[in-house]
C-alpha cells in the first residue's frame, strides 16, 4: 500500500476537526459530509489513527453483521473519497486489504493539542489559543452505541482529551492569578468539567469575588465637575493561595491517545 507518511503540501488546505462536532473544512470552508453517521465516524477514525487499517478490522468495528459488511465499507469509502479527494489529489488510499487516509497532509486539531509541550512551558497567549481549539468534547456528535469497539475507542479519547484540556485550564488560571477577571472564564470551564468538586467550586467563587473587588477598586474616570481625583478604596486585594492546581483531573482512561 502507498505510504501515508510525509506531508503533501498540496493538500494542506484540508482540515479535520474532532474536538467538538465532527467537521471537515477545505480552504476554511465547511465541506458537506455524508448523512450516514457510520461513514462520518469511519472518516474521523481514519483521520485520528493516521495509519493503514485492515478492511476486516474496519468491518468488525462498524458493520459486525452478516449483511455484506465489505459492501457497506466500500459504499462508505466511496462517500469519503468525495469529501477528502480534490483536483486529482487522493487523500484516501485503498487496496484490496488495507485502507488509509494521508493524515500527515491533513490539519487535525487533535494533533495540534497532543503535540503541545508541557503547558507550564507555554506563554499565556499560546495557552489561550489552545483552549479555543476545544469546541466541545471529542467527537461530540458521533456516538455509535451499536458499535461497541468504536465507542470504546471514542470514550478513551474523550477521557484523554479532557485530561489535556484540564491541564491547560489549570495552568492558565494559575498563571493569571493576578488578573482574576481574565482568569475567571477559564476557571468556569474547569468547573464545568468537574461539577461535583466542592473545593473547586469554592475556588471559583473566591476568584469571582476577587474579580469583583478588582473591578470596584479600579481607577474611575474624573468627573469634569470635580477637578480632584477620587481616592480608590483602601482595601488591598491580597493574593490568595489557589486551589486550582490541587484539583484532581477528570477521570482518566488507562490507555493513552493513539
Amino acid at each position: 500500500m502507498t505510504s501515508t507518511g510525509g506531508p503533501d503540501h498540496a493538500d494542506a488546505a484540508l482540515e479535520v476537526r474532532v474536538l467538538g462536532e465532527f467537521a471537515v473544512l477545505r480552504a476554511g470552508k465547511d465541506v458537506g459530509l455524508p448523512p450516514s453517521r457510520k461513514t462520518r465516524a469511519l472518516l474521523a477514525y481514519l483521520a485520528v489513527v493516521g495509519r493503514p487499517q485492515r478492511r476486516e478490522h474496519l468491518c468488525g468495528m462498524f458493520w459486525d453483521t452478516p449483511d455484506d459488511p465489505r459492501g457497506a465499507l466500500r459504499w462508505s469509502l466511496s462517500k469519503i473519497r468525495q469529501v477528502v479527494n480534490s483536483e486529482g489529489r487522493e487523500a484516501l488510499v485503498t487496496d484490496r486489504n488495507m485502507v488509509a487516509l494521508r493524515s500527515q497532509s491533513i490539519a487535525l486539531d487533535l494533533r495540534r493539542i497532543t503535540a503541545m509541550p508541557d503547558p507550564a512551558s507555554l506563554a499565556v497567549s499560546d495557552l489561550e489559543h489552545a483552549v479555543r481549539l476545544f469546541k466541545g468534547g471529542f467527537l461530540d456528535d458521533l456516538s455509535l452505541p451499536r458499535c461497541p469497539e468504536f465507542e470504546a475507542w471514542r470514550t478513551s479519547h474523550i477521557n484523554d482529551v479532557d485530561l489535556i484540556k484540564a491541564r491547560i485550564l489549570r495552568t492558565l488560571v494559575e498563571r493569571l492569578a493576578g488578573e482574576p477577571s481574565r482568569a475567571l472564564p477559564y476557571a468556569h470551564l474547569l468547573k464545568a468539567m468537574q461539577p461535583g468538586h466542592a473545593a473547586l467550586a469554592a475556588a471559583v467563587g473566591a476568584l469571582a469575588e476577587r474579580a469583583r473587588e478588582q473591578a470596584v477598586s479600579a481607577p474611575q474616570p474624573l468627573d469634569r465637575r470635580d477637578a480632584s481625583p477620587r481616592r480608590p478604596p483602601t482595601r488591598r486585594i491580597g493574593r490568595r493561595r489557589s486551589t486550582f492546581a490541587s484539583a484532581p483531573p477528570p477521570t482518566a482512561c488507562a490507555s493513552p491517545i493513539r
